[in-house]
C-alpha cells in the first residue's frame, strides 16, 4: 500500500514538473506526404501541414483527377483534420502585389 502511494505521489510530481505538454507529432510525416504526392502525380511541395490543418496548394496546371486523388488520399489518412487550399490560406502579406 505504501509503495502504491509513493508511486502515485512520484508520478504526480513528475506531471506537475511539466510546464507545457510535449509537442504533438505531425499528422503526416514528410514520407507520407511524399507518398501521396507520388501516387497522385503532384509535387510534394503542394501538400503541407500547418498548425492544425492540411494545406493543399496545387500547381496551376494540375489535372482534375490529380486534385481529386490528393483530396481523397488526405481525407483517408487524416480524416479529422480540415483541409485548406493554399491560395485561400495565404495571409494578405504573403499574396503577390500587396
Amino acid at each position: 500500500m505504501k509503495r502504491a502511494a509513493a508511486f502515485a505521489l512520484a508520478a504526480c510530481g513528475l506531471v506537475a514538473a511539466c510546464k507545457e505538454a510535449p509537442p504533438r507529432p505531425p499528422a503526416m510525416s514528410d514520407a507520407e506526404i511524399g507518398e501521396v504526392a507520388r501516387q497522385c502525380g503532384v509535387p510534394a511541395s503542394a501538400i503541407s501541414i500547418r498548425e492544425d490543418k492540411v494545406i493543399f496548394d496545387p500547381p496551376g496546371n494540375i489535372s482534375y483527377d490529380s486534385s481529386t486523388c490528393v483530396l481523397k488520399e488526405l481525407r483517408a489518412r487524416v480524416p479529422s483534420m480540415p483541409i485548406g487550399f493554399g491560395g485561400q490560406e495565404r495571409s494578405a502579406s504573403e499574396r503577390p502585389g500587396q
